[in-house]
């Protein structure tokens, strides 16, 4: 049976999680649950690379989840244990989880909502229970609700006037007929605006926030959990953006004054704050808004006294889909690793399958956009690229229900459900899969030396390879390039979890590393090993 037929069957007519989590067997798991978290791959950076513990380098696909509405916490809009069993079961191991300025911080006092992140972080928990990592995103859409989007409290929205009823993502362009309302907001945060009431800058409070959040993650023991805390969603360069087109829609040239001043400025602030606060969080930093579009990349280098950078980037450009992957490199080339952590937001699985093939070409960790969708604000017309009813962005169009019928967006899951390899015990080299076939293939290089070493975790490589591809199973098959090496599977027939474990002893001479082929196919039961 599939997972879709099997998960529906569990969950139709009645959250059935739910109901055994109230017997003191569910209790019980809860409670021995947490000791999953332990359990969770701690992820660093490394020569530009995610590495866990024991060194193996690491993608990661995933979802976007984040809660646009009061009181901005993931459980309000029905994000539960029954979503996260079907994110893992889809093979995902990251969930990047959106967090609110205006709920951690509704004055400009630097007084912070802890009950706020608590309830955040018991999602973190629940994710990694079910083998998830998270990346914590500060989100915002067109600065914050004063003036039509979703994040910064009404206080830090300093322009003046009201939103422009043209609604998001056009309200960013301010000029001609479209108010500069967001604009003079985000002017506002770049040159560290006055804040009336408060005794510093509004930039000065927004990173004492990142800050302070750096801080609670460390208190509460999740420096291991989450991977990484990401500074600001899609900074936007306010007033500034005309310097980043020759032509209407055209960005490719990207925001070389803002990138490499105010941006660049206000990035390395967000490292040092997360940095005074936590040496091992991962500080994770945005291209600027309009990277999804196209255009270049010209932030400078980031300083970082830990080494532990991320760069976060977007691929909305529908024209030119390769251009993204091509602009974020010249970040990444510097040692930061890096995660596209949106792209799609659309049911029409056409609009952005050609980007699942060329984040495999790129070896790209991903997370899509999004689980689930609920802005409270307006929506611009964007001809087809956006779907009007913004709730159609999610695989799910409201996790509170039971995950069935139209509720899902199943044609979007099963796309994004491809295999691809989580932890590789060497430097990857390649790995694609046909969607057509279902075939997945991916080469590596394992390094002799490693055969010596006494964990087998160590020489393990874990393949993701969930039944909403492998319906009936997968075989798989493996080629070594030398001879006295040989690998067995360390996992259960057909397990979403395919793991291969490598043992002997490479020739004397052997100093090189040796090259790993592995195919998976459909069909069962698991086999071949040559």
């Amino acid at each position: 049976m599939c997972i879709r037929d099997r998960y529906q069957r569990r969950v139709r007519g009645n959250h059935w999680l739910s109901s055994w989590m109230a017997t003191p067997r569910g209790w019980w798991a809860l409670i021995l649950g947490m000791s999953v978290a332990a359990g969770l791959p701690r992820l660093r950076v490394e020569g530009g690379v995610l590495r866990d513990e024991f060194n193996r380098s690491c993608i990661l696909h995933g979802v976007n989840q984040v809660n646009k509405m009061p009181p901005f916490t993931p459980q309000a809009v029905g994000f539960s244990e029954t979503n996260a069993e079907l994110i893992a079961a889809m093979g995902h191991k990251l969930v990047r989880l959106g967090v609110c300025w205006e709920a951690i911080q509704p004055f400009p006092s630097r007084e912070y909502d802890s009950g706020y992140l608590d309830q955040v972080f018991e999602t973190v928990r629940m994710l990694a229970r079910h083998g998830i990592h998270t990346l914590i995103d500060i989100h915002q859409d067109a600065f914050g609700f004063k003036h039509g989007g979703y994040g910064a409290p009404s206080w830090a929205s300093l322009g003046e006037g009201p939103p422009n009823e043209i609604g998001f993502p056009l309200i960013y362009f301010g000029g001609g007929n479209i108010s500069l309302v967001v604009d003079h907001d985000f002017d506002g945060l770049w040159t560290n605006q006055s804040v009336p009431g408060a005794k510093v800058g509004l930039q000065e409070l927004y990173l004492g926030m990142v800050g302070w959040v750096a801080g609670r993650i460390r208190d509460s023991h999740l420096e291991g959990v989450v991977v990484g805390l990401e500074i600001m969603n899609e900074p936007f360069p306010g007033s500034a953006w005309h310097e980043c087109t020759t032509s209407p829609a055209n960005f490719s040239i990207g925001c070389r004054e803002f990138d490499g001043g105010p941006y660049a400025q206000f990035v390395q602030r967000g490292v040092e704050a997360i940095r005074t606060e936590s040496k091992q969080l991962i500080a994770w930093f945005d291209a600027n808004g309009l990277h999804g579009m196209g255009a270049r990349c010209h932030i400078p280098p980031i300083l970082d006294s830990t080494a532990q950078l991320g760069f976060s980037w977007h691929n909305y450009d529908a024209s030119d889909p390769t251009a993204p992957f091509e602009n974020a490199q010249a970040v990444l080339d510097r040692g930061t690793a890096g995660v596209m952590t949106e792209f799609g937001a659309n049911p029409n699985v056409s609009e952005w399958s050609e980007v699942l093939w060329i984040a495999d070409k790129w070896k790209s960790s991903w997370a899509y956009w999004a689980w689930s969708n609920n802005p409270g604000f307006k929506f611009s017309n964007t001809s087809g690229r956006l779907p009007p009813d913004p709730r159609e962005q999610g695989l799910v169009y409201d996790p509170s229900k039971p995950l069935v019928g139209k509720n899902l967006k199943w044609d979007a899951i099963e796309a994004l459900s491809r295999p691809y390899p989580y932890l590789i015990p060497g430097e990857l080299d390649t790995f694609a899969f046909d969607a057509k076939s279902r075939k997945f293939v991916v080469e590596f290089w394992l390094e002799p030396g490693l055969l010596d070493k006494s964990a087998m975790e160590v020489r393990t490589v874990h393949l993701l390879c969930s039944d909403v591809i492998y319906k009936t199973g997968y075989t798989f098959k493996t080629w070594l390039s030398v001879k006295g090496v040989t690998a067995s599977a360390l996992s259960k027939p057909n397990d979403l979890d395919l793991r291969i474990g490598f043992h002997g002893v490479a020739a004397p001479h052997q100093d090189k590393p040796i090259k790993v082929r592995i195919e998976v196919s459909p069909g069962g039961p698991q086999s071949g090993l040559d």
